[in-house]
């Protein structure tokens, strides 16, 4: 039979004012970077707009520069991290050494020159 129990619900099970604090924390450091993105793109648009019912509406191009300059980040980094899963798929050196099954000793190092 199911009754009341007091020891159920303790003190400690209940999330507290720190548990919210870094649930809002996370929260926030999750949608920080997609959140400044956006006014980043608004305020990029706003700034086309104003400068192409300007007086030197050519000086709306300087407006697209750094969706230039970011899409040129984009394509370095993604031609970078393919480089790299390439050599872990070939087994090159750079990544980690494949441990042998009862080996302790230290991981050994070696110099790149």
């Amino acid at each position: 039979m199911q009754g009341y129990d007091p020891n159920r619900h303790r003190a400690s099970d209940v999330g507290g004012c720190r548990e919210s604090l870094l649930v809002i924390r996370i929260a926030f450091e999750i949608l920080l970077p997609p959140i400044g993105a956006i006014i980043a793109v608004l305020a990029l648009m706003v700034g086309t707009v104003l400068l192409l019912t300007s007086d030197y509406p050519a000086l709306a191009i300087l407006t697209v520069l750094p969706i230039i300059g970011g899409f040129v980040w984009l394509a370095r980094r993604d031609k970078r991290i393919q480089a790299e899963m390439e050599e872990e798929a070939r087994g090159r050196p750079g990544g980690p050494e494949p441990s042998v099954a009862g080996d302790r000793s230290p991981p050994r190092r070696t110099l790149d020159r």
